[in-house]
């Protein structure tokens, strides 16, 4: 049909021969295609069949060879049967078989002449085959040619065993399996099982012992599961204590004493010899053997949101252009000649450099934030002048979309998993989309600070989410403050908390000595091992010369100006102690606060925590006060922050990963299920609880003046630490330690916002 329809256009292109050798050509061309597409379904339907045939062979092989394994398996037994009933020649049995007219040997074989006549070989002759061999003939068959009905044996490593016959059979006809039986299967059983002890090897009292944590002697699922594998591998009968000892009395009633004895010491040795301890009662041994701590489960990244949206688009590409020509335009209506020659999309902000005209000042940029900011129409235009490394200046401009970057992005990362930092921690990406990785051991204190909803809160989450990534609870160990009580309780039962979360001031001042004292002791450690740092000293405890390995302990505060406005003078002393001698003992602080003013991050505290976090604040005067210098008022907030590591010359600019509530709780109650009940170090909990007072956290000896401020807190009925600066003329701090020591005593109620201490005790009291 297609060639009919194509023949006459071909007629007025080719001529009528020129059509006919179109169509002629396209029908053959069709038939080839039809060909090669039904030839390749003829094989492809061909290698399937011959696969499934090949799959049934093997799978017909395989059963085939698994019920010649049964048969052989089965005439192996049946030969047993046959050397029992018909054992060799010299080898004395205990019992005898019943004479028959076709038998070609002796009914008795033993030591001598068979034909002496000896007291023990009549007597010997008296013992029967057990029930289940009497009958049968050399080829385990019953007098009348039947094959007998086979028997399934009890197999247990101690207590009671038995032969289980046929429902029909009477379950109590069961004979003592005799000696030569018995001496057969010991030999086979300890050379399979060296371990396991013999039937019946537990005296008396080891099988009362027994029987009282449970049971039988071995009533236990690991000791069933041990006699099923015993049996399955040796495929042999079993024969226990009590059949033994019924086999021995009637060779005892047999026998004179001496002639026993030999018998007992020849055929009986391996029933009662002692076998090792370490094959005796294996369930109960299993049993008492402490369960080691389950090892610490790490969170997938499964748990964190992945995030869909990539850096650019075309309108991206589009902006960028537009804001590169304005921004060289707006340059040049000030007199400034500059061409941008490099551009750096990063999450937030998108930066542009400039290469400025030969003799142009600097200060000449860097005074036009605000009329750059003007002709672009953006807000929070921020000049770095110069780049660090660059011969540019660097112009950042926010982006028209904020694009976020998740933890997962970080968490996910070559550079995080790869990492070799001791505490490593996710910070986010910088302008150029490169992955930020800090390392508190670096730091080796950070001070993070910025305005409500900056995302303070959110950084200090993906901090110790990243330690709970990379890190087990003996390798790090938190203790977290939080007087807001909200942010960081979500944290509560992870195994890597020494004390619950804090969240009383007063606690968190008996925290922070605890983790003084603790520092002191572990100075202690290093000097009693002539070691240097937490380096040294774990380096010790891998080679084996000490036991103790001491984790890092990472001191989180989320909000330090709620403790300065409770406990100044112990905060800012503990705080400043830690910072100065803790990085060596392997103890780093991270504090945050949201109000960064200089009698919340006093001179003290700057002075002893270098490296620092600024998001967002209101002012210039508070950027000076966290970063000492300006930038931190132009950020975006929404984790727009400026990083400044310890011993960097200028900050850098980087979009804080971010990780939600409902991350975090999920994490956590992953951590939760897999890890036991996690037991908090009492104590440390005590030791909090004794100093929440805020009384002897430094002193042990109380104020010489605190009985006269008694006196005087009586007298006045009031109690403020202004009140007793005037009245005793001390300094502040002073007065403060004795408020607290008044408190600690009960003569004052404690703090309760802005309303006045009550007095609670009289002068009958004082007296």
């Amino acid at each position: 049909m297609l060639g009919y329809l194509m023949t006459y256009p071909f007629i007025k292109l080719f001529g009528e021969v020129g059509a006919y050798i179109f169509s002629f050509l396209g029908l053959i061309l069709g038939a080839v295609l039809i060909f090669n597409t039904t030839l390749y379904d003829s094989i492809k339907k061909g290698q399937a069949v011959t696969g499934t045939v090949q799959s049934k062979l093997s799978d017909f092989r395989d059963k085939n060879n698994e019920l010649k394994e049964t048969a052989f398996q089965e005439k192996e037994r049946h030969q047993m049967l046959d050397e029992l009933s018909q054992p060799s020649a010299g080898k004395k049995l205990g019992f005898t078989q019943d004479k028959k007219e076709d038998s070609g040997h002796s009914p008795r074989i033993g030591k001598g002449n068979p034909s002496k006549k000896d007291e023990s070989f009549e007597e010997e002759e008296k013992l029967k085959l057990p029930s289940f061999l009497a009958g049968y003939g050399s080829s385990g068959q019953k007098s009348d040619g039947t094959r007998p009905k086979k028997n399934r044996f009890n197999i247990q490593v101690a207590g009671k065993g038995d032969v289980k016959t046929d429902p029909d059979q009477d379950p109590d006809n069961h004979n003592p399996i005799t000696v030569p039986y018995l001496e057969s299967w010991n030999k086979v059983r300890d050379e399979k099982n060296p371990r396991i002890a013999p039937s019946g090897s537990m005296d008396s009292s080891e099988q009362e012992e027994t029987t009282k944590r449970g049971g039988e002697p071995n009533d236990s699922v690991e000791g069933r599961k041990e006699e099923q594998q015993i049996g399955d591998e040796m495929g042999r009968v079993f024969v226990n204590r009590e059949e033994a000892k019924a086999a021995e009395e009637e060779a005892r009633d047999s026998m004179t004493e001496q002639e026993f004895q030999e018998f007992r010491k020849s055929k009986l040795a391996q029933t009662d010899k002692p076998h090792s301890e370490k094959g005796k009662q294996v369930a109960m041994d299993e049993e008492e053997e402490e369960k080691p701590r389950p090892e610490y489960q790490y969170p997938g990244v499964a748990l964190l949101k992945e995030n869909m949206r990539g850096m650019m688009d075309d309108d991206d590409h589009h902006e960028i252009l537009e804001n590169a020509r304005l921004l060289q335009d707006t340059l040049s209506n000030f007199g400034v000649e500059a061409q941008v020659i490099d551009v750096s999309k990063g999450p937030s902000v998108t930066r542009y450099e400039l290469q400025l005209k030969a003799g142009t000042k600097v200060s000449k940029v860097t005074n036009l934030s605000d009329d750059i900011a003007l002709a672009l129409a953006a807000i929070g235009v921020r000049i770095e002048a110069p780049i660090p490394g660059k011969a540019a200046v660097g112009i950042e401009i926010p982006n028209r979309e904020t694009v976020p970057v998740f933890l997962r992005e970080v968490i996910d990362s070559d550079r995080f998993n790869q990492s070799t930092h001791k505490l490593a921690m996710g910070l986010g990406k910088n302008i150029s989309g490169d992955i930020i990785i800090g390392d508190i051991t670096k730091f080796p204190h950070v001070l993070i600070a910025g305005a409500t909803g900056s995302g303070k809160s959110v950084c200090i989450n993906s901090l110790i989410v990243s330690m709970l990534y990379k890190y087990t609870p003996e390798e790090v160990r938190l203790i977290m403050i939080d007087p807001k009580m909200v942010e960081l309780s979500v944290y509560n039962g992870i195994p890597h908390l020494l004390v619950p979360v804090v969240t009383d001031p007063k606690k968190a001042a008996g925290a922070l000595n605890w983790a003084v004292n603790e520092m002191t002791r572990r100075y202690d450690l290093f000097n009693d091992h002539t070691v240097r740092n937490i380096e040294g000293y774990n380096a010790l405890h891998e080679k084996g010369k000490i036991k103790e390995k001491l984790p890092y302990i990472v001191i989180i505060v989320d909000e330090l100006a709620d403790l300065m406005m409770v406990a100044a003078g112990e905060v800012e002393n503990y705080i400043a102690r830690l910072a100065q001698m803790a990085r060596a003992a392997g103890m780093h602080l991270v504090i945050a606060t949201q109000r960064p003013s200089v009698d919340v991050i006093t001179g003290v505290i700057k002075a002893n925590i270098p490296s620092r976090i600024s998001f967002a604040v209101s002012s210039y005067v508070d950027s000076k006060t966290i970063l000492d210098q300006g930038g931190a008022e132009k950020l975006l907030g929404k984790g727009d922050m400026l990083y400044s590591p310890m011993g960097a010359r200028k900050p850098k600019r980087i979009q804080g990963a971010f990780i939600s509530e409902e991350e975090v709780e999920a994490i956590v109650s992953h951590i939760k299920v897999k890890e036991a009940e996690v037991e908090y170090d009492e104590a440390i909990i005590e030791h909090i609880e004794k100093g929440a007072s805020g009384a002897h956290l430094i002193d042990e000896e109380p104020d010489e003046l605190t009985d006269e401020a008694i006196r005087i807190v009586l007298e006045y009925n009031q109690a403020s630490t202004s009140f007793l600066q005037r009245r005793m003329r001390i300094g502040y701090n002073r007065a403060a330690r004795i408020m607290d020591e008044l408190e600690h005593r009960g003569v004052i109620s404690g703090p309760d916002g802005a309303k006045p201490r009550n007095v609670l005790w009289t002068t009958d009291d004082m007296i």
